[in-house]
């Protein structure tokens, strides 16, 4: 996640950068000022952040910015920059006293659900399901980590959001292939454990995120594992063992 963190502030600087030197040399003649992208460019990113990080101040604040950039522009009524900034924190405060125990990081031991891969939150998001071979599981907002058993491997999907997901498969067994394991993860990390006796071949796609293999052994003779699916804004590690 903080790989990611710093592709997606990186790739957005260099692109704003980008951006100005195109507009000052005239190949770019669109008629919003450069500071407005830039303002929408710190917008869209504190949101997004605020998002990750489930915190309303940084989420209602990037609004409010957005509101007072291009309010007036977009045919909204006019609200100035003090009001705006009181709107911001009346907000933050009424959201917080509702939702303290998702959102606010006050107390340690309020995380210790989402951070302890074995207990759901209590607002957290996970599902674990074998169907005769075929293991769905998904996570979102917290941490989740499960052990895949089964002795007749035939494939799965696992999906994660705005959190941490690890599935072991390295106790399991393929007795026919090839298998084919859907993978989805955003906002996050994915982590896949295999048998270093298996052939995997990796086909997953790639926006502002990062896939890595550890421990990579080559087996061109052993059961298939294909994983395709994608990943944005988070990472897919998978470890060979």
């Amino acid at each position: 996640m903080h790989k990611f963190s710093r592709i997606f502030w990186g790739v957005g600087f260099i692109s704003l950068a980008l951006f100005l030197v195109l507009s000052q040399c005239g190949l770019i003649t669109a008629e919003f000022s450069v500071w407005s992208v830039v303002v929408a460019f710190l917008s869209v990113a504190m949101f997004l952040s605020g998002l990750a990080k489930r915190s309303f101040g940084a989420m209602f604040f990037a609004v409010g910015m957005a509101y007072v950039a291009f309010g007036e522009m977009i045919g909204l009524p006019y609200i100035g920059v003090w009001t705006m900034l009181t709107i911001v924190v009346l907000l933050t405060i009424g959201f917080n006293f509702i939702f303290p125990k998702n959102f606010r990081g006050v107390s340690k031991d309020r995380w210790a659900d989402y951070e302890d891969g074995e207990t759901v939150g209590e607002y957290q998001k996970a599902t674990i399901v074998d169907e005769e071979g075929y293991v769905r599981c998904s996570n979102s907002f917290g941490a989740l980590v499960r052990c895949v058993e089964t002795s007749d491997f035939k494939g799965g999907r696992f999906t994660n959001s705005f959190g941490e997901l690890k599935v072991h498969l390295d106790r399991a067994h393929i007795t026919s292939g090839p298998v084919t394991v859907n993978v989805s993860n955003s906002f996050g990390s994915l982590v896949i454990y295999v048998s270093k006796e298996w052939n995997v071949v990796c086909n997953i796609s790639t926006f502002l995120g990062d896939v890595q293999e550890q421990n990579r052994a080559v087996n061109a003779d052993g059961p298939m594992l294909k994983l395709i699916g994608n990943v944005s804004f988070g990472d897919i590690i998978i470890v060979y063992v």
